[in-house]
C-alpha cells in the first residue's frame, strides 16, 4: 500500500500584521495601535489577542474621558467604568462589554481561547468603533434629508 504525505503550513505570524477588522479613520492612535498589537498576535497567540483588544476598550474610555478612579483614589476596573460611558455612546456598552469578557478570559486560566473567540471580538468592536466614530452616518442622514427635501435635483 502506497502512503501520500501532504505537507500542510499555517501561518503563526505576518509581518507587517494583517488588518483584521475595519478601524474607523476617525479611531484615536491609542486605540489603534492596541488593536495593531492583537492583529499581530492573533495567528500565534489568541488569548494575547484578545487581550490587546480589553486594552484597546481600556484606551477607548481613557478617550471617552470616562472616570478611572474611584473617589478614594483606587484604580476603577474597566467594567464599572464602561458602565459609566458616556450617555451618547450607551447603544454600544453591551458590546463593550462582550470584548472586555472575552479579553479577560484570554488573560486568565480556563478553556484556550481560540481564533473563533478572537473573530468575534474583532465583529463587536468594530461595530462598536463605527458606532462611536463613524460621521458617515450623520452624513448620509443629512444628504437624504436634502434630496428628499428638493424632491431630487436642487432648481
Amino acid at each position: 500500500m502506497d502512503v501520500a504525505y501532504v505537507d500542510q503550513f499555517f501561518p503563526t505570524y505576518f509581518d507587517p500584521p494583517l488588518v483584521l477588522m475595519d478601524v474607523p479613520k476617525e479611531c484615536p492612535e491609542d486605540v489603534a495601535g492596541h488593536l495593531r498589537t492583537s492583529f499581530s498576535m492573533y495567528f500565534c497567540n489568541p488569548g494575547a489577542s484578545l487581550n490587546s483588544a480589553r486594552m484597546a476598550v481600556e484606551a477607548l474610555m481613557d478617550h471617552l474621558k470616562v472616570v478611572d478612579t474611584w473617589p478614594d483614589g483606587k484604580r476603577m476596573d474597566l467594567h464599572f467604568r464602561i458602565k459609566r460611558i458616556p450617555k451618547e455612546h450607551v447603544n454600544v456598552m453591551d458590546h463593550l462589554l462582550a470584548v472586555k469578557y472575552l479579553g479577560n478570559a484570554g488573560s486568565h486560566h480556563g478553556d484556550k481561547p481560540k481564533r473563533e473567540d478572537v473573530n468575534d471580538v474583532y465583529d463587536v468592536l468594530e461595530y462598536a468603533l463605527n458606532k462611536i466614530f463613524d460621521q458617515s452616518e450623520g452624513r448620509l442622514k443629512l444628504l437624504v434629508e436634502r434630496i428628499n427635501k428638493d424632491k431630487g435635483l436642487p432648481k
